[in-house]
């Protein structure tokens, strides 16, 4: 995954992740608000219907004389107090209201509707009041998170923080004519107006109570997909412009329109889907998301035109430079850079204990193209700890070198030779990062690691061949005989056929080909690979040997069979090491295969590299 493929990622999550807050907040809400609005009105249709109409129905003439006495001064006190209550800010329906208060003669119907047109005014400032919440946390949600990203892949920051006006003017902007605040009382306009016709027609043709209540609902229902279709529109809006401002204050010169791709996608997004504009030329509605209602499409950036041949990750906020390390999280740029609520040494340990990955041997061997997209892969993983290993420990290694066909790390040497993966579904820096994996076993020194099993054997006298490190300590090779158990449930020929079309699972196919005999399905180092130390050993004369020290260990080993599939593990774990390593460090479908199919070993690697000197 390149660091365009991962902004496109996050930009979708982010996408999808204010869709759900919408939906499983403000969208909820709203549906109680119509509900209670609904119900009041339903009571006052009822009343009007309960205290004038007879068996044939409501006539005109009830419904059209004018109240007196106190039930006017009643209705006059009511209005009056509701239009004091409404605050400075929004009109709503204030104009409306206010020409019925100052009427001295009002009928029984006109004081319906002047209840109605309460309601939907207090709806309206509930859904406006809601809505400006939700759009203000969405685009600032999304203006940070992208200038994150920026930081992350070595792009400068923006220059500058938002501030409130800044917020409330691309809120009030009306970039399709109207802005959300507008759309919605003109919504609420048309709604009192279509309730107005719908109770004064039915009054003058003397429909029941049941079909009055009955064209009220409709009318509501209708209304409140208008506000989910303007609320979604909206998010999308504020969400795109969130990027748009934040790739336009990093300097990015362009950005890549992304469409939602299926049955749903509109012709329009269609045709913009994959096209890159001048980051100064977008214009929300147009070439900008969203281009419709309920539009999904997103933007993106697009490092064309952006030089970062120096790898700089500073950036000026408030005319000030700061740097973003590579294994910073957000929430602690959000503290230190945007809320100011702590500082960097005290919330990023990356920062003071593991710097910035800088892989300087590898940079000497690529291209700038390749360096950058080394980088980007390391910094968008989610792990900082294995960061950490990349930044502290990964320039101590003597030599590397770029080569035609695989890979392989020389522990006698100290260097790595690797080439780039070619295959579908394989990410194209695995072998690079497969090979670090088995570096940083050999080299890293871990904390408190049980090799007790590993000096046993390598007391058979007059030979020590297991290496003491980490993929050999007690607590990896528990996870990978744990997850040797694990297989024999999982592995199913489903499973199989799956793999054999996904060369994503390669890591997992190794796996299998070490813990299993002959059970290679495509990928795998083969027997003989698996096999060597069992040989080697045998082939000195020690293997029986070895059966005996492994029995004084505990295990069944009543056959040199036995003892051999034992031994198998060891380089299993080896080649598992790596390969969680690997995938880990690319953060693609790689590592979900590792999850689901090796979970005990993804686990230990992840708590073992947690505990580093």
């Amino acid at each position: 995954m390149n660091v365009q493929q991962y902004w496109e990622k996050r930009n979708t999550e982010r996408e999808a992740y204010w869709l759900n807050v919408s939906e499983e907040t403000f969208e909820k809400d709203l549906e109680r608000l119509y509900a209670r609005s609904l119900q009041h009105m339903k009571t006052q249709i009822n009343a009007l219907y309960g205290r004038f109409a007879s068996q044939n129905g409501l006539s005109i003439q009830e419904a059209t004389k004018l109240l007196t006495g106190s039930e006017y001064r009643v209705w006059r006190m009511d209005i009056e107090d509701y239009v004091n209550k409404i605050k400075a800010g929004e009109e709503g329906l204030k104009k409306e209201l206010n020409t019925l208060a100052m009427r001295s003669r009002i009928s029984r119907v006109e004081k319906l509707y002047s209840e109605t047109l309460m309601q939907l005014d207090d709806l309206g400032r509930s859904t406006s009041s809601g809505m400006k919440k939700l759009l203000t946390d969405a685009y600032e949600d999304n203006y940070y998170h992208q200038a994150y990203d920026l930081g992350k892949a070595g792009i400068k920051l923006p220059t500058k923080m938002l501030d409130e006006s800044g917020v409330e003017e691309v809120l009030m902007t009306p970039w399709s004519g109207k802005n959300y605040s507008q759309r919605i009382w003109k919504n609420q306009r048309k709604l009192a107006n279509t309730l107005k016709d719908t109770i004064f027609n039915g009054v003058h043709r003397g429909v029941s109570v049941e079909k009055m209540t009955a064209d009220v609902m409709a009318r509501m229902d209708v209304s409140h997909s208008d506000a989910i279709r303007l609320v979604r529109t909206e998010l999308n809006y504020v969400t795109n412009k969130g990027n748009l401002n934040s790739l336009s204050e990093a300097g990015m010169k362009y950005y890549r329109f992304v469409a939602t791709l299926d049955s749903r996608t509109s012709a329009t997004c269609r045709a913009h889907d994959g096209k890159v504009y001048p980051v100064t030329d977008g214009v929300q509605g147009y070439n900008v998301p969203p281009l419709h209602p309920h539009c999904r499409s997103i933007i993106v950036g697009e490092l064309k035109g952006y030089d970062r041949s120096n790898n700089t990750r500073e950036a000026r906020v408030d005319g000030k430079t700061i740097d973003v390390p590579s294994t910073m999280t957000y929430e602690d740029f959000k503290a230190v850079y945007v809320d100011g609520a702590k500082k960097l040494n005290e919330v990023v340990k990356t920062a003071a204990n593991f710097g910035t990955i800088k892989l300087k041997k590898v940079q000497s061997d690529v291209s700038n193209e390749e360096y950058n997209e080394i980088l980007d892969t390391l910094n968008q993983s989610e792990n900082d700890d294995l960061k950490g290993l990349y930044a502290n420990y990964a320039d101590n290694i003597t030599h590397i070198t770029k080569r035609r066909n695989g890979g392989s790390y020389s522990s006698r040497r100290d260097t790595i030779e690797w080439d780039t993966a070619t295959y579908d579904g394989l990410h194209k820096y695995s072998t690079l990062f497969h090979e670090y994996g088995h570096y940083f076993d050999y080299k890293v020194p871990f904390k408190d690691l049980d090799f007790s099993e590993v000096d046993a054997i390598n007391s058979i006298p007059h030979f020590k061949f297991l290496e003491r490190k980490a993929s050999f300590s007690k607590k990896f090779m528990d996870a990978v005989r744990a997850d040797k158990e694990h297989l024999t449930k999982v592995l199913t020929d489903e499973a199989k056929a799956d793999m054999i079309k996904n060369n994503a699972s390669a890591g997992v196919q190794d796996a299998i080909d070490g813990l299993f005999e002959k059970s290679r399905i495509r990928w795998g180092h083969g027997e003989k690979y698996y096999n060597r130390k069992y040989s080697l050993l045998k082939g000195f004369g020690y293997h029986k040997e070895l059966q005996k020290t492994l029995k004084g260990l505990g295990y069944d080993v009543s056959t040199l069979k036995k003892t051999q599939l034992l031994m198998r593990q060891y380089e299993a774990a080896n080649e598992i090491w790596a390969n969680v390593s690997s995938a880990i460090a690319t953060n693609d479908a790689e590592l979900e295969y590792i999850k689901k199919y090796l979970p005990n070993s993804y686990k230990a690697y992840v708590e073992m590299i947690k505990g580093v000197e």
